[in-house]
């Protein structure tokens, strides 16, 4: 949603007037709403999206909602002293009684809503946010947390979530946990030794553990039982260079692995080191509802791809799996028997991902993966701040399957479909 600050007209008109100017608009544009509304949590820009939510042809238009800071415009008229009043004035407000109220009002309007599949608070007003949906007596399970786990001890806004999860668990979804690059910052000038001392940043250095130093994280999975999402990020880059990360070990390991969560239908993993053992295990364990899987940037730190895609082609519920061509393993497997012509590997240099949907498509996808299973030549990446020589990891060979549908990045055609 645009700055209201910025643009005061729509907020000013009468809602009957612009109901009235929504029944001129041409399918391609109520279809732009079905995306995603980001809102400011401000006064104006809440003010402005209540207005709106008043309106059903607008309401029953929204898919997701973003609930997002205000965005600091430049304005070389202000001194740093008024910009940092502004600031401090814009983050209570996040936190205000009448930040709740507004946002009750809206939840209110929202109830019915046709189209609406998550509400996502940014990183601020978690609190405000579940508190106003549980005073509207909102009556769907649609609350995204996107966090990072390593502020939950310092950051008051988290403070007030875990005291409150009990009341406030009905409405949550799922989590999305994102997680900081590994290694400490190397800014010029910085005391590197004072900043892994206390680590309060969760950098996934040697020995850190999220869940020693934030017991908060901890009381929060175990609220969040009931969610139906879970998304997790490591620390891992383009290509892996640690032989193991403590840091998203503990992420997932201590946290999810061994945890049934019986409503959990969807789970991506993206860019994080995670153990092969213990992500078949929880497959397993949530094959009567997993139903969509995403894998973008994994990299197993114990036994290899074809172990994975056995289990998944045991899942009884599974009907959706993405997977992108940047996945590794410890292991290296080469494979004397060709595979068919048909069969186009991906390259290396190219990244694009694979869609498969359905049981059907999903088992002749997974069998024919496992049966011509092969790696590339190990990938080296040495980085800065990893003092000795990376490990050898293995890519394995992706290919194109004719009958499976094939979602490619970077292609001008956006999918294609192989008969």
């Amino acid at each position: 949603m645009t700055d209201p600050a910025m643009y005061p007209g729509l907020a000013i008109l009468p809602t009957e007037l612009v109901s009235h100017i929504s029944m001129f608009l041409e399918a391609e544009d109520f279809g732009s709403l079905r995306l995603t509304c980001k809102v400011w949590l401000s006064f104006s820009g809440l003010s402005v999206f209540l207005h709106l939510t008043k309106i059903p042809e607008f309401r029953d238009k929204i898919e997701r909602i973003e609930l997002h800071r205000p965005h600091m415009t430049d304005d070389n008229d202000l001194s740093d002293y008024e910009r940092y009043l502004r600031q401090e004035a814009e983050d209570a407000f996040i936190y205000s009684t009448e930040a709740r109220d507004l946002l009750a009002e809206i939840f209110r309007n929202l109830r019915n809503a046709k189209a609406l599949i998550s509400i996502e608070p940014w990183f601020e007003g978690y609190d405000t946010v579940l508190g106003a949906l549980t005073k509207a007596q909102f009556p769907r399970k649609l609350v995204i947390l996107r966090m990072y786990p390593r502020n939950m001890a310092v950051d008051p806004g988290y403070q007030a979530l875990v005291e409150n999860l009990a009341l406030y668990s009905p409405h949550i979804k799922g989590l999305l946990l994102l997680e900081v690059e590994q290694g400490p910052p190397r800014e010029s000038g910085a005391n590197i030794k004072e900043i892994l001392k206390e680590n309060k940043e969760g950098f996934h250095i040697k020995n850190f553990r999220s869940s020693d130093s934030n017991p908060g994280f901890s009381q929060l999975v175990s609220a969040s039982r009931g969610m139906e999402e879970l998304c997790l990020f490591g620390c891992c880059g383009a290509a892996p260079c640690l032989r193991i990360c403590h840091g998203c070990e503990d992420l997932f390991v201590t946290n999810f692995a061994k945890t049934l969560h019986p409503h959990l239908s969807t789970l991506l993993l993206c860019s994080i080191y995670i153990s092969g053992s213990q992500l078949r295990r929880f497959l397993k364990l949530h094959d009567a509802t997993l139903q969509h899987i995403e894998i973008y940037s994994v990299t197993l730190t114990d036994m290899s791809w074809k172990f994975v895609a056995r289990g998944l082609m045991k899942m009884s519920s599974l009907q959706v799996l993405e997977i992108d061509g940047r996945i590794y393993q410890k292991g290296a497997e080469a494979h004397p028997v060709r595979r068919p012509t048909t069969y186009v590997a991906l390259r290396q240099e190219t990244y694009c991902y694979w869609k498969v949907q359905g049981q059907e498509n999903l088992r002749h996808f997974l069998g024919e993966f496992i049966k011509y299973f092969q790696t590339h030549p190990p990938v080296r990446l040495n980085m800065p701040h990893v003092r000795r020589t990376a490990p050898n990891y293995y890519e394995p060979v992706l290919f194109s399957i004719p009958g499976v549908t094939t979602s490619m990045l970077g292609s001008e055609d956006a999918s294609s479909t192989s008969s």
